[in-house]
This record gives structure tokens, sequence and C-alpha cells, in this order.
């Protein structure tokens, strides 16, 4: 009987937060990235390869951000969910055209790279052993503009200026780190082109602004007119007794009559 309780007031609680339902695109952009990323060819995709790309080393230490990603995302929507709103509203919304965006162009402008280091290079510790994993679980395919400098970017922008983190000194140093260190992974541990990292970052500017000013600027969470909490009145006021309507209308006569008579040094 407890458990059901318990059961109805986390239903009761989504229902109340239908907005939750904005995590739904996920499914429609996982389902597209892997059929296409499982579909497409080394002929039908555009080779991005720059020479800066070949003095890049690959280390594989800088897979740990990489991964870890993953969670930042997740963080990124729970906390926004229980805290505010606007604020989980606005990360959907930044993740979201990210995520269409760049969809778009890999749907458009297919892209691949051909810079995966040899097995021996990769390593067989336990670094090595997870960008092995990771390059087994995609093709080398759908990377410019680089889905993970992209989130990483827009979601701590999210965060920062979050309603309830945009005081918080720490994410406001940690989260840009963070950013730093994931889009430096995606070209160590050789999952992107240098290319791929400038594109999601000249990307992110305009999703950004388009968020903040056109999709969710702040008026349009504001509460509106009929929702205001009434204005409080001085206890110390409750306390004098107000007159009835007779009482009320006795003294609007007497006040009258007084308006009426002359004062003294009038003229009669």
């Amino acid at each position: 009987m407890e458990d059901l309780r318990t059961f109805d007031k986390i239903k009761k609680y989504f229902l109340e937060r239908k907005y939750v339902l904005l995590l739904l695109f996920w499914v429609v952009h996982v389902v597209w990235y892997f059929v296409l990323n499982s579909s497409l060819t080394d002929e039908a995709c555009h080779l991005m390869h720059i020479s800066l790309d070949d003095k890049i080393p690959y280390v594989k230490y800088f897979v740990i951000p990489y991964v870890l990603w993953y969670g930042y995302i997740a963080f990124a929507h729970i906390w926004t969910f229980f805290h505010s709103k606007r604020d989980f509203v606005v990360m959907c919304c930044l993740i979201f055209l990210s995520n269409l965006v760049s969809i778009l162009i890999f749907t458009i402008y297919p892209t691949m790279h051909d810079m995966r280091p040899a097995e021996d290079v990769i390593g067989y510790d336990f670094f090595g052993s997870i960008v092995r994993w990771l390059y087994g679980t995609e093709n080398p395919y759908c990377i410019m503009p680089s889905e993970h400098c992209m989130l990483a970017i827009v979601i701590t922008v999210g965060l920062i200026f979050s309603d309830g983190l945009k005081d918080n000194l720490f994410v406001k140093i940690v989260c840009p780190i963070y950013t730093v260190l994931v889009m430096l992974s995606t070209v160590f541990i050789k999952q992107h082109s240098i290319v791929d990292v400038f594109a999601a970052t000249a990307l992110c500017v305009p999703i950004c602004l388009v968020t903040y000013l056109v999709i969710c600027p702040k008026k349009r969470f504001a509460p509106k007119a009929d929702t205001l909490p009434e204005p409080e009145t001085d206890p110390a006021l409750e306390d004098i007794e107000q007159p009835d309507e007779a009482e009320a209308e006795v003294l609007s006569t007497e006040e009258s009559i007084e308006s009426d008579e002359p004062l003294d040094g009038d003229e009669e």
C-alpha cells in the first residue's frame, strides 16, 4: 500500500511537469544518428583531414573527459529538471538545437576521418581498452561538427546562466575547464579532426543566441498577472476594527454635511 502511494506521488509529480517529454527527442536523435553512421561508406563521405591534425599526438588518457561527457549531459538534464522549469527548457533547447543542426549537416554533408592509430599504438591497458571500445561502437563517420564539442559548450553556457547556478563560482570555473578538456579529447584520442572542433565552436554562437533571445526569452517564463501573489497586509492593521456598511454610510453623510457648513470668515 505504501509503495502504491509512493508511485502515485511520483506519477503526479511528472504529470504536473509534462515538459519532461522534451527528452523524447533523444530517441529520435540517437536512432537517426546510428542509422546514418552505420549506413554511410567511405565513398559517400568527405574526408576531414588537415596538416594540423598530423601534428596532434595520440594521447589515450584524454579518453576520460571524453567518456565523462555522457554523464555531463545526464547531469545537465537532471539538475535543471529538479530545480527550474525555465532552466530545464532552456537546456533542452540548447542541446536539441545542437543535435538537430549537427544531424542535418551529417545527412546533407556526410564526413569522415582516417586518423585512428594502429592497434599497437592504441594500447592494451585500461585507457587503451576504453579507446578501443569507443572505436568499436561507431564508424569514423558523421564527425563535422563535433557533437561532443557542441554539447559540452552549450551545456556549460546553460549551467552558467541558469537561475540556480548563475552565482556559483565553482560552476563558472570548473565547467569551462571541463569543456576545454572535452574539446581537446576529441582530437587527442583521434575521434575528430581539428576542423570539427572549429565548426562546432562557431555553430554554438547562433544556437545560444536563438535559444536565449528567440525561443526562451525570460519574459516568456514570467508569471502571469492572475498568478501573482496577493500583496501582504500589515498584521497590525488587521486588528483595527473596520466599520460595517451602515456605520460607513453615516460617517460619509456626516463628512458631507461638515464640508457644506461655512467656515469661520467665509462669506454667506
